[in-house]
């Protein structure tokens, strides 16, 4: 298929329209998460694995990311079942 000059222009800047709308707010909770301070402040303060170390401390959190890579990976044999 052959697109004109103005349909791959609109397609490109359609593209990026939507990775941006993805990925900026993507970026902002990673920066976000890297802070030292107790609740969110732009920009941060400073930046800390602080709160990464806690959320891997935590059983929850653990099995909440758990739960998100094997919905990731879709559907997948009995054996990743969690109840035996």
């Amino acid at each position: 298929m052959h697109l004109g000059r103005t349909a791959r222009i609109a397609l490109r800047l359609g593209a990026a329209l939507g990775f941006a709308v993805i990925y900026v707010p993507l970026l902002l909770v990673l920066v976000n998460s890297l802070s030292p301070d107790r609740s969110a402040s732009w920009p941060p303060s400073g930046l800390t694995l602080h709160w990464w170390s806690v959320a891997a401390g935590s059983s929850g959190a653990r099995a909440a990311v758990w739960v998100s890579v094997k919905a990731g990976l879709g559907p997948r044999p009995s054996r990743w079942s969690s109840a035996r």
